[in-house]
């Protein structure tokens, strides 16, 4: 059952409906970013819950991945903890599914990879495409990444790049703009993510609330595959 009074679900489902043609239509993968869907007063309240990097309970320092991210329900603050019940009610799934077609979606509770992300400046997230399937073998269909940046400076970067499914071409860059919910269909050759270090100021933190979304079975086949990492080759090129 939704917990919040601000969630309109007609009005959201109404307006995903609409959108459907679209999301599907999209270069590189069906997707779409969606400005103002949620309640901006929750959303203010869950940026002032996020901990920070430090606290958070799994952080990421390599070559390729540069984050902090908390999945851990009991260290979620209460805003935090609506807003994700929210997104993963069935009001929002059937929600989801006018939008991209895929029926009997499944949320996540174990928030396996999803819940708060948040990178500093100087971090990056390579271009790469999602694990396939939960551990306990569902399979991983949707991403729903809510940003939560007001003020947010392009020049900073940070940008979410989506590049086409050989990764030679870089198809769009969406910024991480305040209650901007990006939603995309995952495949072994959804390609994403925002390579380039951030450049913000000291203090200022690229924050997200990642959903991910299953179901039972899939239509076509696909083999099971980890996280699938690898730079683009003409960004390569181009630091030769």
């Amino acid at each position: 059952m939704p917990t919040h009074p601000e969630f309109e679900y007609a009005a959201i489902t109404e307006r995903l409906h609409k959108l459907a043609g679209q999301y599907q239509a999209a270069q590189a993968f069906p997707h779409i970013a969606i400005d103002d869907l949620f309640p901006a007063d929750l959303l203010h309240q869950v940026v002032g819950e996020f901990p920070a990097p430090e606290a958070m309970s799994i952080r990421f320092d390599s070559e390729r991945e540069k984050k902090s991210a908390e999945s851990n329900w009991s260290m979620l603050g209460p805003a935090t903890r609506s807003l994700i019940t929210e997104m993963n009610s069935g009001a929002f799934l059937s929600a989801l599914t006018e939008l991209t077609g895929i029926p009997r979606l499944i949320a996540d509770a174990q928030l396996e990879g999803s819940g708060l992300h948040q990178i500093s400046s100087g971090g990056l997230l390579d271009i790469h495409a999602d694990f396939s399937n939960h551990s306990t073998g569902l399979h991983r269909r949707l991403n729903a990444l809510l940003y939560l940046n007001e003020g947010w400076d392009p020049a900073w970067g940070g940008h979410l790049e989506l590049w086409d499914p050989t990764m030679t071409r870089l198809v769009e860059a969406i910024e991480p703009q305040f209650n901007r919910l990006v939603v995309f269909t995952t495949s072994s050759d959804s390609f994403h993510g925002h390579p380039t270090p951030l450049a913000t100021p000291p203090g200022v933190m690229r924050l997200s609330v990642a959903a991910y979304y299953y179901t039972a079975s899939r239509e076509e086949p696909t083999d099971p595959h980890s996280t699938r990492w690898g730079r683009p080759e003409s960004r390569l090129a181009g630091e030769a």
